[in-house]
């Protein structure tokens, strides 16, 4: 039952608590993996492994960033998180198989996650329009 002058919210899935908390277990998986490439035994594959965790941190962190931008005022930042988690994933993950799997497949995942995060990259330029635009 809804009191008077009270409007229901309707139930978002991607919301933005959604995308913090994939961007917050992201950035863990991340610095995880990019601790054990450096405290671990050291192996062939472990500069892949930190490239990878250093591409999926720091779209993780952009993650929240895209949170900033939309508590500004920029509201098209809600779809930059999207792009950069599915991009840190694709690119990070074909570095990731990278020592084990070989093949045009990795490329294609590589190419694919890379042009999901300059999605994201100019989802925030676009939205950064939007800033503060009822203050000047």
């Amino acid at each position: 039952m809804m009191d008077a002058g009270v409007r229901e919210m309707p139930v978002v899935f991607w919301s933005r608590r959604t995308w913090m908390c994939w961007a917050a277990c992201s950035g863990c998986l991340a610095m995880g993996i990019w601790i054990w490439t450096n405290l671990g035994p050291r192996a062939t594959h472990t500069e892949n492994f930190r490239l990878a965790a250093q591409i999926q941190f720091i779209h993780a962190m952009t993650c929240f960033a895209s949170a900033t931008f939309m508590n500004l005022g920029a509201l098209k930042a809600r779809h930059a998180p999207g792009f950069f988690l599915s991009g840190a994933g694709l690119l990070s993950g074909s570095l990731y198989l990278n020592p084990f799997l070989k093949g045009s497949f990795l490329l294609l995942m590589g190419g694919m996650g890379s042009l999901c995060l300059l999605g994201g990259w100019l989802t925030l330029i676009l939205s950064a329009t939007d800033i503060d635009r009822d203050k000047f």
